[in-house]
Parts: C-alpha cells; sequence; structure tokens
C-alpha cells in the first residue's frame, strides 16, 4: 500500500501483519490528532497564564506596545526578568487597572 499525503509516504508490506500496519500508521494518526488540537484549541482546557510578554499585557490592557513598554520602565506596570527576558504578572496586570480606578475616583470630578 502507497498514500502519499503531505510529502509522506507509508510503504506497507501487508504479509508482516496488523502489528507492522499499526506502526506504520501509528505517526499519521498521532499527526492527524495533533492537527486536530492546533486547528480546535477549545478541546483543551484553558490554562491561565501567569505571566504575560509585554505584548500581551499590551493587549490585554488595549495599549499601544510602546505605551506598554514605558510603564514598565517607569515601575507603573510591575515587570520580572527571567534571564533575559522580562515578562509581566497577569496580577500585576489586574493590580495596574485597579490602581488606575482608585485613582479616577479619587480625583474631584
Amino acid at each position: 500500500m502507497n498514500e502519499d499525503r503531505q510529502g509522506l509516504t507509508l510503504d506497507l508490506d501487508v504479509r508482516g501483519g496488523t502489528d507492522a500496519l499499526a506502526r506504520a500508521i501509528a505517526p499519521l494518526i498521532a499527526d492527524a490528532i495533533v492537527r486536530q488540537l492546533q486547528e480546535c484549541p477549545s478541546i483543551l482546557p484553558d490554562q491561565p497564564r501567569v505571566l504575560l510578554t509585554v505584548e500581551q499585557a499590551a493587549q490585554r490592557l488595549a495599549i499601544s506596545r510602546t505605551v506598554a513598554y514605558s510603564l514598565v520602565k517607569t515601575g507603573d506596570l510591575e515587570s520580572v526578568k527571567i534571564g533575559n527576558i522580562r515578562r509581566v504578572p497577569a496580577s500585576g496586570v489586574d493590580d495596574f487597572v485597579q490602581r488606575l480606578r482608585k485613582e479616577s475616583h479619587e480625583q474631584p470630578a
């Protein structure tokens, strides 16, 4: 049996029995499952991220990346370093919004 799918060629000797068949098609089935999971992420349980990139934090706050980096630089938006990378704790985004809300309520109208 020859089947060409996405550049893969499968050669099976049917006389090898079901074990040979199972070993031959297992990678194809695994690839199909991975593709299905990638196309339909709702199958996998959502795990909230604990740390966000600065870009992800900016998206969450609906601000530009430049503004987010500025907030990180001034310390207004909490961030941590892991080696050479900078991440924003998801809770830091929430804290930032809470501070903004509190400040806006304290200011006289």
